[in-house]
């Protein structure tokens, strides 16, 4: 876990930041979500220092019998919810090391609770004693990593492939954690 400083920021896109989402593949109606820009303050939290791997998510499903999901989507910027896909078959290959992929919101909640209740009384987690998942300002904020530029290294996406895995570097799949 990273533990994430209390501090403001401003959340939303402003207009440029909407217009580049747009002409990159953005439909409307997510780049409307994002408005009105407004301040928010938050108080400390922690965030995994890293994504919950397939092995840790398979872990879950083995005890508890949750069931895979009914779809996902493969687009980047746009829902393509296509009913074969789910975790263990997400129209590529992955190994247990990589990030879980087409999960639900819902399905991290129950993984998270899932994790509370095999911790219980054995690890601090946050301010209340039990892991959840972040909030959405709470999301930003720490992926923002106190900037105010569209991406933490700056205004352009020229370069993202030294920073990230995306479309052009990526092979079209995940890559293990860490």
């Amino acid at each position: 876990m990273v533990v994430i400083p209390a501090g403001s920021f401003i959340i939303g896109w402003a207009a440029a930041e909407k217009t580049w989402a747009a002409t990159h593949g953005s439909n409307a109606a997510s780049v409307a979500d994002e408005a009105p820009q407004h301040r928010v303050v938050l108080q400390s939290f922690a965030l995994g220092k890293y994504d919950i791997t397939r092995a840790e998510y398979a872990i879950f499903v083995r005890e508890t019998g949750y069931p895979p999901g009914d779809g996902c989507g493969k687009d980047s910027f746009k829902w393509n919810k296509q009913p074969d896909l789910n975790w263990k078959s997400p129209g590529y290959n992955q190994t247990d090391h990589d990030p879980v992929v087409c999960i639900s919101w819902q399905d991290a909640r129950a993984y998270v609770e899932w994790l509370n209740n095999k911790v219980r009384g054995q690890v601090s987690t946050s301010g209340d004693g039990r892991y959840r998942l972040p909030s959405e300002a709470e999301w930003e904020y720490a992926a923002r990593a106190g900037t105010t530029t569209r991406f933490w290294w700056g205004d352009s996406d020229d370069g993202a492939a030294a920073h990230a895995w995306c479309k052009d570097n990526s092979d079209g799949k995940t890559h293990p954690v860490g």
